[in-house]
């Protein structure tokens, strides 16, 4: 068995027989990988804490065959403070899920990491700050984490006649990735999914939140149309490359609204 250590944020666990976990963790130097936490749900293991979710931390690892084996958790951040209030929860919970589902397992990614950690960093400052809007921190991540992956929206213009975006208002559907004018929809340019009416003021902000800093998140602010309007887009954007539906989405937009 090799033995291989890497730096990691866990995403979830899992029931193993009747006292270990298998963890899943996105690691900064072989992307997603399981690894099982022996005796961590027994009230005095080693691994207790340090086998929460949206734990960052160091991983001392056995690289088998099958299930890795954990050898060592070194915790850089518990970030604790994310399980201990539900709204805060419910998005990290969120993050994570998404990532599960658009990575394979050992893919690893570095700038999808370093986002993942800084989204982290933002929500935990959002629980005492309120220069941070968890929500933006949301929309930033699905944003950049669609560009990461190659599927950033197409904002440069038209996805039908590629004119230039001057008009007030669009359409957004997911099938094509970007937007139409008026024109090319009336044309019947649409594909026959609904489309997403989108302001030219929210494009913009996509825009911006596909490549600005995390850092830039705070104090940055957007009304409640432009919000509503980002995250149609944004999500529907990524169900359309998702097999399954996302359980942490529906809770943020049925209980948390």
């Amino acid at each position: 068995m090799a033995l291989y250590r890497t730096e990691g944020v866990i995403l979830r666990n899992q029931l193993l027989g009747e006292a270990d976990r298998i963890v899943t963790i996105y690691t900064r130097e072989r992307g997603k990988v399981r690894a099982v936490a022996r005796g961590a749900r027994r009230p005095r293991n080693r691994f207790v804490g340090s086998s929460q979710p949206f734990t960052l931390a160091d991983f001392l690892i056995f690289d088998n065959k099958g299930l890795d084996n954990i050898s060592q958790i070194e915790i850089k951040e518990s970030f604790a403070e994310l399980r201990n209030d539900l709204g805060l929860m419910a998005r990290a919970s969120y993050l994570a899920e998404l990532l599960c589902q658009v990575m394979e397992e050992e893919e690893a990614n570095p700038e999808i990491y370093k986002l993942l950690v800084a989204c982290y960093y933002l929500l935990l400052e959002a629980k005492n700050s309120p220069s941070v809007d968890p929500d933006s921190v949301l929309c930033l991540y699905e944003a950049q984490l669609l560009k990461f992956l190659g599927y950033a929206p197409l904002l440069d213009g038209c996805v039908g006649c590629h004119a230039p975006l001057d008009a007030r208002a669009y359409t957004f559907y997911p099938s094509l990735g970007g937007v139409l004018c008026d024109a090319c929809r009336d044309k019947g340019t649409r594909p026959e999914s609904p489309g997403i009416k989108v302001s030219k003021g929210t494009i913009e902000t996509l825009k911006y939140l596909l490549n600005c800093d995390p850092g830039k998140l705070r104090n940055f602010r957007m009304s409640r149309s432009t919000k509503v309007e980002l995250q149609q887009v944004l999500r529907s954007h990524i169900d359309f490359r998702l097999e399954v539906p996302l359980k942490s989405r529906n809770f943020l937009e049925h209980f948390l609204g």
